[in-house]
C-alpha cells in the first residue's frame, strides 16, 4: 500500500462545548444537516449502532438521481477522544482508498476545536475530474464543513 497524501486539513474554534458538538458527529448519520451543498441525504446501513465497522450511505447532489450511493465505513471509533475516522468505500470519487478523520477538541469555557482531515492513497485519471479540480472540490468541502457546523452551534 502507498503511503496516504493528506489533501486537505480544516479546523474551526466553535462557541459550544466539545460534548454537545461531538454528540452532533458521533451520530454519524445526518450529514445533510451540516453538508447540504454535497450531501442530499445520508443514512446508516442496517441501523448500525456508531463504532468502527459501521457503514454509511450518502446520496450525493451532483450525482444523477439513478446513481448509486456513495457508501462509507467507519474504520476508527473512539468517543472518550471525540474522534472517528472513515474510509471511503464505495462511489464516485476518483480515488484509491480515501480516508477522513473528524476530531473535537475541548478548549474549556464551551469552546471546542472540530478539525477534518482527507487523505487519499492516489488519484485516479478519468474523464469528467481532472486531480486539480477534485483536490479543490475537497478543499472547499471541508471549508463548507467547518462554517456550517459552527453555525449550526452557535
Amino acid at each position: 500500500m502507498e503511503k496516504m497524501k493528506e489533501i486537505t486539513k480544516a479546523t474551526q474554534v466553535i462557541n459550544d462545548s466539545a460534548d454537545n458538538v461531538w454528540e452532533r458527529l458521533r451520530k454519524l448519520d445526518g450529514v445533510e444537516e451540516f453538508l447540504p451543498e454535497v450531501v442530499s441525504k445520508s443514512w446508516l446501513i442496517d441501523d448500525q449502532s456508531p463504532g468502527v465497522g459501521t457503514k454509511r450511505s450518502c446520496s450525493l447532489n451532483v450525482m444523477p438521481e439513478d446513481a448509486a450511493p456513495t457508501v462509507e465505513e467507519v474504520i476508527a471509533f473512539d468517543d472518550k477522544n471525540r474522534t472517528y475516522s472513515y474510509r471511503l468505500e464505495d462511489g464516485a470519487m476518483p480515488v484509491k482508498n480515501m480516508v477522513n478523520t473528524f476530531t473535537v477538541k475541548d478548549l474549556g469555557y464551551k469552546r471546542c476545536e472540530l478539525s477534518w482531515q482527507a487523505t487519499i492513497e492516489s488519484f485516479i485519471e478519468n474523464p469528467q475530474m481532472s486531480e486539480k479540480e477534485f483536490n479543490e472540490f475537497v478543499v472547499g468541502n471541508g471549508v463548507m464543513l467547518m462554517n456550517n457546523i459552527s453555525s449550526l452551534h452557535q
